[in-house]
């Protein structure tokens, strides 16, 4: 078998596991907000960054902080998020920040799709962190570092913020 067969096998495999924990996560959503649970939204992106370690493609991951507490605006945004992005995409909520998964997507329409996001999310107010990664880096704690840290720089320059940056 030639080296390009096993890679589409290995990536055939890859997404139809993906799939499958996302039909298994539909089943362990978080009933408040109706989101995947925590260790089941960080099993995909794991999975997800080893395909992207055999692939050479851009993406971006977003941390998006709101000020509200109220459960009932915390469900509305929560519904408004998960049916604002492509189906390929991911969101799940760590430690009560929403995180986003954005596969095939650079920091130019990873900005455009929050702009969008937080107009219609309009008047609840949230800070956003955007990282674009050219390529994967080598955790899922470091991805989620290092956009934690643009939205603690969101957070600090006031609400309905968004702060973006790249890694290579």
């Amino acid at each position: 078998m030639s080296m390009n067969i096993l890679f589409f096998i290995g990536g055939v495999v890859s997404t139809l596991l993906i799939l499958l924990l996302k039909k298994k996560m539909r089943r362990l959503e978080n009933p408040v907000r109706e989101l995947p649970a925590k260790e089941d939204f960080l099993k995909i992106l794991e999975m997800e960054l080893e395909r992207l370690k055999r692939r050479a493609e851009v993406f971006s991951v977003a941390c998006l902080e709101t000020f509200e507490k109220d459960d009932v605006l915390l469900k509305a945004a929560a519904k408004t998020l998960k049916e604002n992005i492509r189906c390929i995409d991911y969101v799940g909520q760590v430690d009560g920040v929403f995180v986003f998964f954005l596969r095939e997507t650079d920091s130019k329409h990873a900005f455009e799709l929050f702009q969008r996001l937080l107009k219609r999310l309009y008047p609840s107010t949230f800070s956003v962190g955007i990282t674009t990664f050219l390529k994967p880096p080598q955790s899922v704690e470091e991805m989620l570092k290092k956009t934690g840290e643009l939205l603690y720089l969101a957070k600090k320059k006031g609400k309905n913020t968004i702060e973006q940056g790249s890694l290579e």
